[in-house]
């Protein structure tokens, strides 16, 4: 992949994520947990193998000092006092990141909390996220069981969620883009409204009408990007509702 594709589509996803982070205002969220039926229909294709997910559920809090920061900490490292707590200060603001790998499934969940302290006020959010290596029955138990537990215990309302699989595509590339593209978007009756195209990578942004969450000013709620080894002419992919919120 040309270095400069690589750069356009950081800071799309970039972009996305941003939007992910500055304000309920952007998403619409719902309780249902899109990546289950991603998965499913992901399989639907015997020519996709399923590898890495991500599901990411953000909810803006109210914290308006240290001291409130210190206490939200506090007491959601006594919530879980399982996963492994760190604090820190950077650049943006204070952050405290908790983790518990689960290393005998290839999972793992973790917690942070984000606060960006400034004159003008404060900017708070808390973020949950579990992922894998690999999709398999494990991963449907973890989302459907221990994820769902999870947001209720840590949210207050209904948490953005972020839903993303990725994986690889049997056989080498013999047909154009556009086309395996256009297999996926129908996996999903969507429809494309805008994308980037190149030689060997090809993302498209899309709305189907079977996720619910979405970008409200252009009704986006599908993202797919497909890339291609030019050695090997192997083909991967990432699917994520409503953006991909990574870089790929």
């Amino acid at each position: 992949m040309k270095k400069h594709t690589a750069t356009f589509f950081t800071y799309m996803v970039f972009i996305g994520f941003a939007m992910f982070c500055i304000g309920n205002s952007t998403i619409v969220a719902n309780n249902e947990i899109d990546i289950l039926a991603m998965a499913d229909n992901l399989k639907q294709d015997e020519r996709l193998t399923l590898n890495k997910w991500s599901v990411i559920a953000r909810e803006k809090t109210l914290i308006k000092s240290e001291q409130d920061f210190n206490k939200k900490v506090s007491d959601m490292s006594k919530l879980f006092p399982a996963f492994n707590w760190k604090v820190e200060q950077t650049e943006h603001g204070l952050k405290a990141t908790a983790v518990l790998r689960h290393v005998e499934k290839s999972q793992q969940e973790s917690i942070q909390i984000l606060s960006a302290l400034t004159k003008n006020g404060s900017a708070s959010y808390i973020i949950y996220e579990v992922k894998g290596e690999k999709w398999d029955e494990g991963s449907t138990e973890l989302i459907s069981k221990t994820f769902q537990t999870r947001i209720k215990d840590i949210f207050h309302g209904n948490p953005s969620i972020f839903s993303c699989i990725s994986g690889k595509m049997d056989g080498t590339m013999e047909k154009v883009f556009s086309h395996e593209v256009r297999k996926l978007l129908d996996l999903f009756h969507a429809q494309e409204v805008e994308s980037l195209k190149e030689d060997r990578f090809y993302s498209v942004s899309a709305h189907t009408p079977m996720f619910r969450q979405y970008l409200t000013k252009e009704n986006l709620n599908l993202q797919i990007a497909l890339r291609t080894d030019g050695l090997s002419g192997k083909t991967t992919f990432v699917v994520g509702t409503p953006i991909i919120p990574f870089e790929y």
